[in-house]
């Protein structure tokens, strides 16, 4: 049965060793972002339009952010700390709320485990592994793990949020330039197995 990259040999549409050493190539790194869309070779210059997209727009977003938030003056921090600290209390309660029923429903479960006698000697080792997985999941999953949310007042508000939006513009920056090297690291090993492939 021919796979994906032998079907155009089977076939007979591809008869040349160079078109096959190219429809194998979307098998590789340099060409892996290629390996799932339509057969075929791997062109001579690859789109480069990979992660770097996704950073070069999040840099811009980000530096826009970092623009926006040095314009905010100090009500508006202060509103803003209001409201985030609004939103992060409502969302520990139901955070809390969570903990409470997800303990309930372990708990209740855990008694009806203990409860139940096994119908054999051989059922012991299910009851001992039902009990064993509520209590991991209780030990993790009902243990209140976030702090309560502390009110900042705006200027710590505007401190971290400035220092925040610094990190996202550098992370950002940083990540476009590896893009783009690895982009050309790739084109230039798409360049070397055309040389190799000419005639």
């Amino acid at each position: 049965m021919p796979t994906g990259y032998t079907a155009d040999v089977q076939s007979g549409e591809i008869t040349e060793f160079r078109d096959f050493a190219l429809q194998c190539a979307r098998a590789f790194g340099a060409a892996i972002q290629l390996r799932d869309s339509e057969p075929g070779p791997v062109p001579e210059t690859l789109p480069n339009d990979g992660g770097q997209s996704y950073h070069v727009n999040a840099l811009a977003e980000a530096k826009a952010e970092l623009k926006q938030i040095s314009g905010i003056s100090p009500d508006e921090a202060e509103a803003k700390a209001l409201a985030e600290y609004e939103s992060a209390c409502a969302r520990y309660q139901e955070h809390l709320a969570d903990v409470t029923a997800h303990r309930q429903r372990y708990e209740s479960m855990l008694s009806n485990v203990l409860a139940w006698v096994p119908p054999s000697p051989d059922h012991e080792e299910l009851k001992a592994f039902m009990a064993s997985q509520l209590r991991e999941s209780l030990k993790f999953d009902c243990t209140p793990y976030y702090d309560e949310p502390a009110r900042l007042s705006g200027p710590e508000w505007l401190e971290r949020s400035l220092a925040a939006a610094r990190r996202d513009v550098d992370y950002h920056l940083r990540e476009a330039e590896k893009e783009r090297d690895r982009a050309a690291s790739r084109q230039e090993w798409v360049d070397a197995l055309y040389r190799s492939l000419e005639d």
